[in-house]
């Protein structure tokens, strides 16, 4: 997901892309992506699927990456590899089948929910990945159609993705409040910047599907400009906790995989700004100097989720190539 963003949102509206770096992203957002699906299907071949990826309700919210990583592959190889377009087909066939069974396992979560309410404490916008694939179906389905892809049906979706974010969003506002602010540290997560990244992502189904009216958009992006406010803030004074009682390394220096989200969500919001229009000419300027501030912001960030992982990487092959040698000693 955040490759996809990185490639469709940031590299183009940048000015620093060509054929070659958009094919090679591409072949490596395509490689990710096969690699995600032979490790599900590894999974279930070594009857571990359920352990992994089922057994805790909220943590198989997470399979809704999935889902919105293949749309963002088709969006993508449709702007980078136009001639692929029949493949484009194939993988939008799987992303609804995907979705299909995700949505199943969404409504198996919310009955454990009701039966056990202490599972509810654990809640974090991981669950909000039910509306972001969702409204990734609506973009993708749009991109690859046109006009042929039905407007009653992108209606469908996108108000199907919005009740599934206010209800979802109930319950993570239900876990949130009880959070102390001296303990952010501790208790708030990665995933809860998806309060502001999956308002962005319904605001630019809304708008490429053109389903809602203006005045509707406008009122969802100054939503999501609030919630966006809201919950970085908080995230700001977490990373100042952290840094205060772990140090910058560990603090925020430290890689941890659900970090990548940052960088969709972020990505969403500059791609949903970018993308609405204004009248007012003062406002038109500002949104171009703030829409080009922010998706180099999502670089960086991309870039340095990069270094954090290569370090992870490489210190754990360091550590394990040490462990082999001790043994053989």
């Amino acid at each position: 997901m955040a490759l996809g963003i990185l490639i469709c949102g940031v590299i183009h509206r940048l000015g620093i892309a060509n054929d070659l770096i958009g094919w090679l992203l591409t072949a490596c957002l395509l490689s990710i992506l096969f690699f995600l699906i032979i490790v599900y299907i590894g999974d279930l071949v070594t009857r571990n699927f359920y352990h992994f990826h089922l057994k805790d309700p909220v943590h198989s919210f997470a399979i809704g990456t999935l889902v919105a990583g293949t749309s963002i592959t088709i969006i993508t190889i449709k702007t980078e590899l136009a001639r692929l377009v029949m493949f484009t087909y194939f993988l939008y066939i799987i992303a609804c089948f995907l979705w299909i069974i995700y949505i199943m396992l969404a409504i198996r979560n919310y009955l454990l929910f009701f039966k056990k309410v202490d599972l509810m404490r654990n809640a974090h916008g991981i669950l909000l990945l039910t509306c972001v694939s969702t409204q990734s179906l609506v973009i993708a389905g749009n991109v690859i159609f046109s006009t042929d892809f039905p407007k009653v049906l992108s209606e469908v979706l996108i108000t199907a993705g919005m009740i599934l974010y206010l209800y979802n969003v109930t319950i993570i506002i239900m876990r949130v409040i009880k959070i102390n602010l001296f303990s952010l540290d501790k208790e708030w997560q990665n995933t809860n910047c998806i309060i502001h990244g999956a308002v962005s992502i319904t605001g630019l189904a809304m708008l490429m599907s053109r389903s809602f009216s203006s005045m509707f958009v406008y009122f969802i992006w100054i939503l999501t400009c609030f919630l966006f406010l809201l919950v970085e803030s908080a995230e700001i004074l977490r990373a100042i906790q952290r840094i205060g009682r772990y140090g910058w390394r560990n603090g925020i220096a430290c890689y941890q995989p659900s970090q990548w989200v940052r960088n969709f969500t972020f990505g969403m919001f500059f791609t949903f700004t970018a993308q609405i229009s204004f009248d007012t000419p003062f406002i038109i300027v500002m949104k171009q100097y703030f829409v080009k501030i922010g998706i180099g912001f999502v670089l960086f960030l991309f870039l340095f989720e990069m270094s954090l992982f290569m370090t992870q990487f490489i210190r754990m092959q360091t550590k394990n190539t040490m462990k082999d040698h001790n043994i053989s000693l």
